[in-house]
């Protein structure tokens, strides 16, 4: 072998070396940003449960009471519509 071809030889080998470290850094890259991506689904989640819950309280807080149970008869003069004339 001459220098030339063992030259070339020993590029190849660093050229696979050099892709070899491009894989691996690609593929943790990837790998965090799945890893980002499910901790931003997560905590989107765990934000909308909070905000049921918290909107669940609101809904039991504010319970609608009735004050009367007697249902009151119309008067006269009321009920009628809009352009009902006054008599």
């Amino acid at each position: 072998m001459t220098a030339s071809t063992e030259a070339a030889g020993g590029g190849r080998g660093r050229l696979k070396q050099g892709r070899k470290y491009i894989n691996i850094s690609l593929s943790l890259i990837g790998l965090v940003a799945l890893a980002g991506a499910g901790v931003a689904v997560g905590s989107g989640v765990g934000m909308a449960a909070m905000a049921m819950a918290e909107e669940e309280q609101k809904q039991k807080g504010t319970s609608a009471i009735a004050h009367s149970v007697i249902e009151k008869k119309p008067t006269p003069g009321t009920g009628r519509g809009f352009a009902a004339g006054s008599q």
